[in-house]
């Protein structure tokens, strides 16, 4: 049971309350942040869920989870020539340098080819081989109705609106990280001290 906030019903009562998480009044719901919180042990939750999820497609496939994440979003946008690991990395907020050595392991497998970009000979492309894409094809009827599963209840109102406020929570946590690194690091240091 839980309470309209999200929050279990059968928590007790008792006289101290922890200090608010956040200060933003569009944050609050009459003055608590309590769904704020429930919102992010929610987005946790998600999160693992759907880590959970990636790694059993990825065993069946036998490659790791962000190797999974890297072969579909190279086979999503690699176009007629192929993606640059850059934007590859960019797609997936991660690292060129972990694109590049995650991409080494998919080419050794030979789930993924590359090739030097026509319009710019430096420049090399990634795709999916000609080895990898009937292994997506095989699994394709699984991610669908994975994906179906997780987002199907949505309207396409609610899907579209979803997709939009996620892309701003996922630049919002690369700021929140840069500031945990910076003010954050100096305010735990000065409490301490």
């Amino acid at each position: 049971m839980t309470n309209d906030d999200g929050s279990p019903k059968d928590l007790a009562e008792n006289n101290w309350s922890a200090p608010l998480t956040v200060s933003k009044e569009a944050l609050l719901v009459d003055g608590s942040d309590k769904a704020c919180q429930m919102l992010i042990y929610d987005l946790f939750a998600v999160g693992l869920e759907m880590e959970a999820c990636r790694n059993l497609v990825a065993r069946n496939l036998d490659i790791s989870g962000p190797q999974y994440s890297i072969l579909m979003a190279i086979a999503r946008f690699q176009g007629d020539h192929g993606i640059r690991a850059s934007a590859v990395a960019d797609l997936l907020n991660v690292s060129a340098a972990f694109i590049t050595t995650q991409t080494g392991k998919l080419i050794e497998l030979g789930l993924l080819e590359k090739e030097r970009n026509p319009d710019d000979r430096r420049e090399v492309l990634l795709k999916a081989s000609a080895s990898g894409q009937p292994l997506i094809d095989r699994y394709s009827v699984l991610i669908r109705e994975m994906n179906d599963t997780l987002f199907g209840e949505l309207s396409a109102e609610e899907f579209q609106l979803l997709v939009k406020l996620v892309r701003r929570l996922v630049k919002n946590s690369e700021r929140t990280e840069k500031m945990l690194h910076t003010t954050g690091q100096r305010a735990l240091r000065d409490r301490d001290s």
